[in-house]
């Protein structure tokens, strides 16, 4: 009986403490190095609502601060004027230790009670990594199992955490992860000469995605299809816009969801520059969006056709390494392929050996200058980078401070390629990428 009676008090003991630890906040500490910020911001990085808690930093940069979660989960640390972005991982009950210098900002520091999640979510980077190309299989059938066995070993390895909070995140995170993998075979249409609906099993895939399904917009599934599906139809993967909003008249019954994904649409590829179809795009959004989000695409669309090819291009400073400036205008007598990149973006420097390679293409063609052009506002970061790698073309940057570059051509995004004539005159304000299979008979069209 007193064996029982011991077992209850620790069962009663371990369920108080379990209960203590729900009812706890979760602290996040730590100390920003080298920031002019007098704080930093802290948002859930999955939710809906675009809220975020501000933490005042004292005189040396430190913090401690407690936050009581709903449910356990991944929060994002951003310092205010800068690009730098930390993960963390909160639970109640539990206590995270953050540092990051500011000097050195493509790198952070976290330890404390969840320390070994950090190692996990690595080890899953690393094993999806694995599945970035998925090019390297025969078939969506291959890939779509190896994928499957990679998911589930994760999923068996994560039965070592300690925290269920993580574990339940983690679970979710890898189905998602699996979903989305699948998804983007299609990265093997885009860069390869096969068409987008080649592969029967992976077309079956794509058609079980349910547009009306608001999820799958907020994951991005419902976009992915729509590419894929216009690129089907189309059998181009570049003017897109109309097809795709012509698919949502077809296959979107909800009123609310025809109206997003409408309005996402045109509003991302109006900002990016026109098409052939841009008048008609425009004419069958006044059809699919409600009264408020067509007035709010008006202006977007009566800006962008200011950009359309033939238009002369809005003129802009630029500054060399040495701090000479430049202007757009000043390199007319050559078509111009431009690069705006940063150095703290991953796709942009994923398109620069691409880059590289269209610079010794048409090393001995007089008739185009290749340009890249930084929009970093740490000029430092930019002039490390540029003087450790050495690139063989032209290079200069265009901050915030010193060029209206990112608000004459509403760049909200990067890498963004554009292309002007020898005159000055636009091509595109939004070119196909140095990494896309008909990047060189895109730029051979022009320059003859």
């Amino acid at each position: 009986m007193k064996t029982i009676t011991t077992i209850v008090t620790i069962a009663a003991l371990l369920v108080s403490n379990a209960d203590f630890a729900a009812n706890t906040p979760a602290r996040l500490k730590g100390k920003v190095f080298n920031s002019s910020s007098k704080f930093i911001l802290l948002s859930q990085m999955d939710s809906e609502e675009q809220r975020a808690d501000t933490i005042f930093l004292k005189a040396d940069g430190s913090f401690d601060y407690f936050k009581q979660l709903t449910t356990a989960d991944y929060y994002l640390i951003s310092v205010p004027k800068t690009h730098f972005m930390g993960k963390v991982f909160l639970e109640n009950g539990t206590s995270t230790d953050f540092k990051v210098d500011m000097n050195k900002p493509t790198s952070y520091d976290v330890t404390g009670d969840l320390e070994s999640t950090y190692d996990f979510s690595e080890k899953v980077d690393n094993v999806f990594e694995n599945y970035s190309n998925p090019s390297k299989f025969a078939n969506f059938r291959d890939f779509d199992k190896a994928l499957l066995v990679a998911k589930d070993s994760l999923i068996n390895l994560l039965k070592k955490e300690k925290s269920e909070g993580f574990k339940t995140y983690e679970v979710k995170h890898l189905e998602q992860f699996y979903d989305m993998g699948r998804m983007n075979y299609m990265d093997v249409f885009m860069y390869s000469k096969k068409a987008f609906d080649s592969d029967a099993d992976y077309n079956t895939f794509m058609e079980s995605i349910n547009l009306d399904n608001r999820a799958n917009l907020r994951n991005g599934k419902s976009m992915r299809y729509l590419y894929w599906k216009a690129s089907c139809n189309k059998g181009d993967n570049y003017q897109l816009t109309y097809p795709m909003l012509q698919i949502i008249k077809e296959k979107v019954t909800d009123k609310s969801t025809t109206n997003d994904l409408a309005y996402d649409i045109a509003k991302f590829y109006f900002s990016d520059g026109p098409d052939a179809n841009v008048d008609k795009a425009y004419v069958l959004c006044k059809e699919l969006l409600n009264d408020k989000a067509y007035n709010e695409l008006t202006p977007v669309y009566q800006k962008m056709k200011a950009f359309a090819e033939g238009h002369t291009a809005p003129d802009f400073d630029m500054y060399t390494i040495a701090g000479k400036k430049v202007r757009l205008s000043d390199l007319k007598g050559k078509v111009v392929f431009m690069d705006i990149w940063a150095t703290w973006c991953g796709p942009c420097r994923q398109e620069i050996p691409y880059m590289a390679k269209l610079v010794t293409h048409y090393k001995k063609n007089p008739k185009i200058h290749f340009v890249s052009v930084s929009v970093d506002n740490n000029i430092q970061s930019w002039k490390t980078m540029i003087t450790k790698d050495k690139p063989k073309w032209t290079q200069y940057i265009a901050t915030d401070k010193n060029s209206k570059l990112g608000t004459l051509y509403n760049i909200d995004g990067i890498p963004r390629f554009m292309m002007f004539d020898k005159t000055g005159k636009i091509i595109t304000i939004n070119s196909i990428r140095p990494s896309e299979k008909d990047i060189y008979e895109f730029i051979d069209k022009h320059i003859k």
